[in-house]
């Protein structure tokens, strides 16, 4: 492809459900002077159903066409009718069948918050909860299976060990924004990417209920990072204390805690309790459990 195909306005049509991936797409979009001529959202399947697509709705330009449908097959007719030059999908539900994935003139790519092959998957908070060190993205082109595609660009950014959830937020935003530029270079430039090694390969299962449930033999970051990946996607993070659970609204790392037995409580008042972990404590704000 030559340099002024590269320099090209460029026809895209995103696949979003959460509201941050709407914004990373379309920066994109903008700082290149690509055209979104349309955004693909939907409330998901019957199984996990999800309200976050509404959310999108507020922030679109008023002249931003926008198509909410649970119906990926029906498609075609309506992207062809589009003639985009990519599909650009990040944080969407369904799989994209061959005749969708056929469509745009120079294919279609998927962003996905972690370092894949690890952590492919519904869930991005999912690396989080368990410890992983780096904020992570994999841009890949699209085949047919749930992020499976060639690598076109995949980076990193250390995790803070102090968070918050909009430091989360901000994490996640930073690492794929600069992914989906970097990897859409190369796919601009007809880069077949770099195939996916089986090796390291996992999934990243949605929250059950026994990840809501808390455990005290962990360092206070993780505690916190727990708590917080949880809340960000709307899970109740619980704890038990003298046998009663409760439900952690707020958590805070304690510097310079003495060594207890995880799960102790070192001081409490109304609302506010400090318990040992594995290598400190936190202090939390709990609510009682509904």
């Amino acid at each position: 492809m030559s340099n002024d195909a590269h320099q090209q306005s460029l026809r895209i049509v995103a696949f979003n459900v959460l509201p941050f991936a709407y914004g990373v797409v379309s920066g994109w979009a903008q700082r290149h002077n690509h055209q979104l001529v349309s955004l693909i959202t939907t409330p998901g399947p019957s199984t996990r159903r999800n309200t976050s697509y509404r959310d999108i709705i507020p922030q679109l330009p008023p002249d931003q066409e926008v198509l909410i449908t649970t119906k990926v097959k029906n498609l075609v007719p309506y992207l062809t009718a589009l003639a985009p030059d990519f599909i650009i999908s990040f944080t969407f539900p369904y799989l994209l069948p061959p005749e969708v994935l056929a469509v745009p003139r120079l294919g279609a790519v998927n962003l996905h918050p972690t370092q894949l092959p690890a952590y492919r998957g519904p869930n991005p908070l999912r690396p989080i909860y368990d410890g992983a060190p780096n904020f992570a993205a994999t841009l890949h082109w699209t085949d047919g299976s749930f992020d499976t595609g060639p690598i076109l660009s995949q980076l990193t950014r250390p995790i803070p060990h102090e968070l918050t959830a909009e430091r989360i937020r901000m994490g996640l935003f930073e690492v794929t924004a600069a992914t989906l530029e970097a990897g859409m270079a190369r796919a601009i430039a007809g880069d077949i990417g770099t195939l996916q090694s089986t090796e390291g390969a996992s999934y990243a299962a949605q929250f059950s209920a026994d990840d809501e449930l808390l455990a005290w033999d962990v360092p206070a970051h993780l505690f916190q990072r727990q708590v917080l990946s949880l809340m960000i996607v709307g899970h109740l993070a619980k704890v038990v204390i003298d046998g009663t659970t409760s439900v952690v609204q707020q958590v805070q790392l304690v510097d310079g805690a003495p060594h207890a037995t995880p799960g102790q409580v070192l001081a409490h008042t109304d609302n506010s309790w400090t318990v040992a972990v594995a290598d400190g404590a936190v202090t939390m704000v709990l609510a009682s459990v509904v």
